[in-house]
């Protein structure tokens, strides 16, 4: 299953018949609309931004279980992060530029933070819950380097990885927690090591274009970013080379692997899902079964570096 929205209604998909399942639509209680969403860790809800309140929708019958108003109109609640172990929430809102800390069985909030300075974009939670990352986009000055940040889980600021490319926008831990990805307004993504907060790894993976997003694969071996014009790049990590890159229509503010790291998910204009492979030799193997009837020769094994047999 999968889920995309638009500005006032979300719509769940089922990925392999292509059918629509639900429409969360819970109009007209409140009408800034949608931001962006996430899946609790069980698969069982999804937590979504809707004007001034989070919401909990049950996946089976598309209703609201619970909705809890985070910050006043005018401030809507945007990007929202559900912790691994399902127990807190994350919700960055705008235009007052915060990042709230929500407590999913208390349905309470535990915590605000932020300074009000810039847009805390994709709160996102490390594997084990006992932190998050955040960005800090929108600024007054577009060409301000600004530090993506990570804090506990109870909000406390612990490390700042500095940027020399813009903006820091949206960030991802690695599946094992240490490394994080983090898109920049001047079209760069880096991987930073999350204990230490050095640089490991630097992909140009867009013309002077801001990367809104970078994610790691399930497996921790490739990490996909997107640009605002939808290009979207994969990278291997351990080399830093370009695996794969295809266009998206119109504009992109997010992508997602499929649990199984086969697909990549990127709405646009219409949801594009597209299959990706992890390493050479399993797109060798998908090419055995879908459209090669026999082996390469040595020229063409030569041809795309591939070991000559």
């Amino acid at each position: 299953k999968f889920i995309a929205a638009t500005s006032l209604v979300a719509t769940l998909w089922d990925a392999g018949t292509k059918q629509e399942l639900h429409w969360l639509d819970d109009r007209p209680s409140d009408l800034a609309g949608f931001g962006y969403f996430d899946w609790s860790p069980d698969s069982r809800y999804i937590a979504t931004g809707y004007g001034p309140k989070v919401r909990i929708w049950d996946v089976n019958t598309g209703l609201v279980v619970t909705a809890t108003a985070l910050t006043h109109d005018p401030n809507i609640v945007w990007n929202t992060g559900w912790s691994s172990d399902g127990s807190r929430i994350t919700a960055a809102t705008w235009p007052d530029n915060l990042t709230v800390i929500w407590g999913v069985r208390s349905s309470k909030i535990i915590t605000t933070i932020g300074d009000g300075s810039c847009f805390m974009w994709y709160p996102y939670w490390s594997p084990r819950s006992d932190r998050f990352v955040t960005g800090c986009y929108l600024t007054p000055d577009p060409k301000d380097n600004t530090p993506a940040t990570i804090w506990d889980a109870d909000g406390n600021k612990l490390m700042e990885l500095p940027s020399s490319d813009g903006e820091s926008l949206g960030g991802d831990w690695s599946p094992d927690g240490t490394r994080i990805a983090v898109g920049y307004q001047d079209g760069i993504a880096k991987i930073w090591d999350a204990t230490t907060g050095k640089e490991v790894l630097r992909l140009a993976a867009s013309n002077g274009i801001g990367i809104l997003q970078v994610t790691w694969s399930p497996n921790g071996q490739r990490v996909a970013s997107v640009d605002t014009n939808g290009l979207v790049k994969v990278w291997d990590v351990s080399t830093g080379g370009e695996v794969m890159s295809f266009q998206t229509p119109g504009t992109v503010v997010s992508i997602d692997w499929s649990p199984d790291g086969k697909y990549l998910m990127v709405p646009a204009i219409e949801v594009v899902i597209t299959r990706v492979w992890q390493s050479t030799a399993e797109l060798i193997q998908y090419a055995k079964e879908c459209c090669v009837f026999r082996e390469l020769t040595v020229a063409e094994r030569q041809q795309f570096g591939l070991a000559v047999k």
